[in-house]
């Protein structure tokens, strides 16, 4: 197996341990896969309801049983009815919640799925009770992080990224290329330092989650500040869609925690008011 190989697995058992923290109520199964719909991760619930083996599925991919499943791989899709065929050819109706995930270098997939029932709770309602921000990933990384920083006393910190005045990239060129400009922007920044966490938010919004080497504030502010140097100035290198070239930059809003101090929704309000500062500054 090549290194390339090793970390897009780990990548992909990393995100499914994450999923798992959703109680069962929640989910019927997930599946994973990377942008080329070729390393895929199928949950056993998935083959529990479908009757489907993973040697199945091996042979088989479980896109081609699902109906008209174009629209999960689209962006702005947050949740899409549809079915699925098991294996004794019954269509069982499912709720399909898509997420893309950029991290560590790899594009992502993430389908949750859950059987549609009467009287069964939505899934986007325990995210919303659990997660107000919505940001399932985002909040399940800062924990970790907030858990090692208690473990060897040194900060963690958090970056919001907004690229500034990307709607009109969206308004002149369309969505489709506005995607294309983004992932490109999220390879951009995951480039930087290897050891990075990055979430892609919602639009053109980036969440980047730092373990520092710092057990003093200013240090850990100092080294967070030369990191985000380093990512606007990635960004501001020109990017190349379809033959054209594009100039962007960034804006950054950095929030440095240590310990068990503020909880995961606190530091993101933080470091949304640091970001709003910084675009403040830009304009």
């Amino acid at each position: 197996m090549s290194s390339l190989d090793h970390s897009l697995n780990e990548t992909m058992d990393s995100i499914v341990s994450t999923c798992n923290l959703i109680p069962e109520v929640f989910r019927d199964g997930i599946i994973l896969c990377d942008s080329f719909k070729e390393s895929i991760s199928i949950s056993d619930k998935v083959c529990e309801f479908t009757g489907y083996s993973q040697e199945d599925f091996a042979a088989q991919s479980p896109f081609s049983l699902i109906t008209h499943c174009e629209p999960i791989f689209q962006k702005d899709t947050v949740q899409y009815a549809t079915s699925i065929q098991s294996k004794l050819g019954h269509s069982i109706p499912i709720i399909i919640y898509p997420k893309i995930i950029y991290r560590n270098h790899h594009t992502l997939f993430l389908f949750i799925i859950q059987k549609q029932a009467e009287f069964r709770v939505p899934l986007k309602n325990y995210f919303l009770a659990q997660f107000p921000n919505r940001f399932l990933f985002l909040h399940e990384m800062l924990r970790q992080t907030i858990r090692y920083s208690h473990q060897t006393n040194a900060y963690g910190a958090l970056l919001l990224l907004d690229i500034d005045n990307f709607k009109a990239v969206n308004h002149v060129k369309g969505y489709s290329f506005g995607d294309q400009i983004l992932r490109d922007i999220a390879k951009k920044i995951s480039s930087v330092v290897n050891t990075l966490s990055v979430e892609h938010l919602n639009g053109d919004e980036f969440a980047i989650v730092y373990h520092t080497h710092a057990c003093v504030y200013d240090k850990a502010k100092e080294e967070v500040n030369t990191l985000s140097r380093k990512i606007l100035d990635t960004i501001k290198k020109p990017i190349v869609v379809e033959d054209q070239s594009f100039l962007l930059s960034a804006s950054i809003g950095v929030v440095p925690f240590i310990g068990e101090e503020y909880l995961p929704d606190t530091i993101i309000q933080y470091a949304d008011g640091a970001l709003h500062e910084a675009k403040k500054n830009w304009s």
